[in-house]
């Protein structure tokens, strides 16, 4: 089978690394040149650490991390400053990206995989029948293939398909960061803080210091933001942070990145083309989605590898993926969603009542939900009698949180499109906080 891999991230070189080589033909096309894009992508990634270990990666992990985790919530004002330090060992480690993604190389070329850099595609070759059969390229070239995965990191090439869903022009997120090295690079953080709504603008900033005093700066909003506000962003947290040598501003890079504020997709499959890692929305609304993508890519690999070609067989990736890694994605989507779209003084009321604590910011950071066991639903409620106001929304977005889920769990056993329709509709009515 021909098999067409867009995006040369951690997405499409885990897969071509994991596709036996001996029965299919893999091709991956990426956009940037590997230096380009390890330039451009050139910071730590938070990632599980035993997953990684799990799935054969423990190679791209540091031989050690820091003795310390702490981390700092911030609310919008800065009044309120909620500070928890990670367990140790951590869940969640910092791994350098441009590392890993050498040893996703060398693995899909040892998996026969033909990489071919400085390649775009434009759009999809659709066949009469609504079958996907292969791309066209922005210099007008086309490349046939059985099978197309789409790993290029955003769903603009699935706009054309019935059933797929894109993110809207206003659900882009911009993002302005920068790393600004000391001594040495490969090494992980040490200390993180992040800063809900900085300015009053709809996102969040924040720095991280790594072991060697290197410092990682971002600021992102959903929506535009421009360089000046992006540097009074910058300015504000480097004068808050006085603690902390000042870092040379012009050491590194300084620039602004564009990515979609994911809501989960509710099909992965279709005929001859398939979803995964970001492209796949395999991380909500934002942060790294880097191991979600490699567990998919085993699952999507396993079934190649076995025969499947069709959608109909294909459809156990989307089916797997939910169930065994995804079985928590719509009530955390749901949390971070109302996090980003609640205004200033309804997250000041959380930190203020101290209905948000630190094993609340702990748990977040982590990628689970906040605990709702019946003492911890107990204490809230009594906190919530300080802050009324807070009850209809709080209630609404755990509403939402336990529908979506129950939606979630209901997805189709088999290929149906009528059926995967209709749990379409559901799902996405009810993620949709309004």
């Amino acid at each position: 089978m021909n098999i067409l891999i867009i995006g040369g991230g951690a997405a499409g070189l885990a897969l071509a690394g994991r596709i036996d080589g001996t029965k299919h033909r893999v091709v991956v096309l990426e956009q940037n040149s590997p230096e380009e894009y390890d330039k451009k992508w050139n910071w730590f990634d938070n990632l599980n650490v035993e997953e990684l270990r799990r799935l054969g990666y423990g190679g791209v992990l540091p031989e050690e991390f820091p003795a310390r985790g702490d981390c700092v919530l911030v609310s919008p004002s800065g009044k309120y400053k909620l500070r928890f330090r990670f367990k140790r060992p951590l869940v969640f480690e910092q791994v350098y990206r441009p590392r890993m993604l050498t040893l996703l190389r060398e693995r899909a070329r040892e998996a026969s995989a033909s990489l071919r850099y400085d390649t775009c595609a434009e759009s999809l070759l659709v066949g009469e029948n609504g079958r996907v059969e292969g791309v066209r390229l922005q210099d007008g070239r086309r490349i046939a293939a059985d099978l197309t995965i789409d790993c290029s990191g955003s769903s603009k090439l699935s706009a054309e398909l019935d059933g797929a869903s894109a993110p809207a022009l206003d659900e882009i997120l911009t993002i302005y960061r920068g790393v600004f090295p000391r001594e040495e690079r490969n090494r992980p953080h040490a200390q993180l803080s992040v800063y809900l709504k900085p300015l009053g603008i709809r996102g969040a900033a924040g720095y991280s210091v790594d072991a060697a005093g290197n410092t990682d700066i971002h600021a992102g909003c959903v929506g535009k933001m421009d360089a000046e506000t992006a540097d009074s962003v910058q300015g504000e947290l480097v004068g808050d942070n006085a603690g902390w040598d000042r870092p040379d501003l012009h050491a590194a890079p300084w620039r602004a990145y564009r990515t979609p504020a994911r809501s989960p997709l509710t099909r992965l499959v279709f005929d001859g083309y398939v979803l995964l890692g970001d492209s796949a929305c395999m991380t909500v609304p934002t942060g790294s989605g880097i191991v979600n993508a490699l567990y998919g890519a085993k699952l999507l690999a396993e079934l190649i590898n076995g025969g499947a070609s069709t959608a109909q067989e294909l459809w156990q990736y989307q089916l797997r993926y939910f169930r065994e890694r995804a079985k928590n994605v719509w009530r955390l989507y749901t949390l971070k969603r109302w996090l980003m779209e609640s205004p200033d003084e309804v997250l000041e009321k959380l930190f203020a009542a101290h209905i948000a604590v630190p094993e609340d910011a702990e748990r977040i950071f982590s990628g689970r939900f906040v605990s709702l066991k019946p003492l911890d639903l107990l204490r809230r409620s009594i906190q919530l009698l300080s802050a009324p106001r807070l009850i209809m929304p709080i209630i609404s977005m755990l509403s939402h949180a336990i529908w979506a889920e129950e939606c979630g769990r209901q997805i189709p056993e088999k290929y149906d499109e009528k059926k995967i329709e209709d749990w379409r509709r559901r799902l996405e009515k009810a993620m949709t906080l309004q």
